[in-house]
């Protein structure tokens, strides 16, 4: 469950750039981790904006959708600084990486369900973060399949058409996992 090819690269070039002695080894890995953290935060964004997307396009006034968009975003960061502060951010491993690969596959996985004109590129980019997602940790694999089912069965409107853009995705998934 921790087998990580993306991580060791990243870290990779760090140690190569810096050198440091065996006191510094640990203080650089987690100097790795800060733009890891950033690129998380962007991630956490990116999904959170596209879930009102999916919210609206639904048009399922559930007893969720009553409440206002404020308190989703107090909720939403809340439970994200939760998450970030307890567990992932003291650690030395891909469990920030995976977080943020997971999170910026979520929003592309909302955006490809609500958009009813996506573009071929955000296809693309979802076969990518997928892929990208089994390198950085071995569980994500069976989690980029899901994704990707779930991809082609909660789409509803436009499946001709768009049949070619998830094949395009799984191979793109494909060929990063081979």
């Amino acid at each position: 469950a921790y087998w990580s090819v993306l991580y060791p690269w990243l870290l990779a070039p760090m140690l190569a750039v810096f050198r440091p002695s065996l006191r510094w080894e640990f203080p650089v890995a987690h100097a790795l981790a800060f733009p890891v953290l950033l690129l998380c935060i962007c991630a956490f964004e990116f999904f959170w904006c596209s879930l009102p997307r999916l919210r609206e396009q639904s048009g399922n006034r559930s007893d969720i959708s009553s409440i206002p968009s404020w308190q989703m975003w107090v909720l939403g960061y809340s439970f994200f600084i939760w998450l970030l502060v307890g567990d992932l951010i003291t650690a030395i491993n891909p469990d920030l990486c995976m977080t943020t690969v997971t999170l910026f596959s979520a929003g592309l996985l909302t955006r490809t369900v609500s958009m009813r004109d996506a573009r071929p590129s955000l296809y693309f980019w979802f076969g990518l973060s997928l892929g990208l997602g089994y390198l950085v940790k071995a569980v994500l694999f069976p989690m980029g399949i899901t994704f990707l089912l779930i991809a082609v069965l909660a789409t509803t409107h436009s499946w001709r058409e768009r049949k070619w853009h998830f094949v395009s995705t799984a191979l793109i998934f494909s060929l990063i996992a081979l």
